[in-house]
């Protein structure tokens, strides 16, 4: 998980367990977009995760042809 992510789990975290009043507070504390905030709070899902219907490959593929080719390479 990337530091965005981190910081926007954190951020709903801490609004869920009442550390802040509003979530656009909660967003700014942990330098998250408001809008994204709002998204995730209401269920939306990340791009990758949303859209991973419509890849050829499943991140288990993925996951296995990144390190083939890695190999290749060396």
């Amino acid at each position: 998980m990337d530091q965005k992510e981190q910081n926007l789990q954190l951020a709903i975290a801490d609004f869920k367990a009442g550390k802040f009043k509003f979530g656009s507070e909660a967003a700014r504390a942990y330098g998250v977009p408001p809008s994204t905030f709002n998204d995730r709070l209401n269920g939306k899902l990340p791009r990758r995760f949303a859209h991973q219907h419509e890849q050829r490959l499943t991140p288990t593929q993925e996951a296995f042809l990144t390190d083939w080719v890695l190999e290749q390479d060396l």
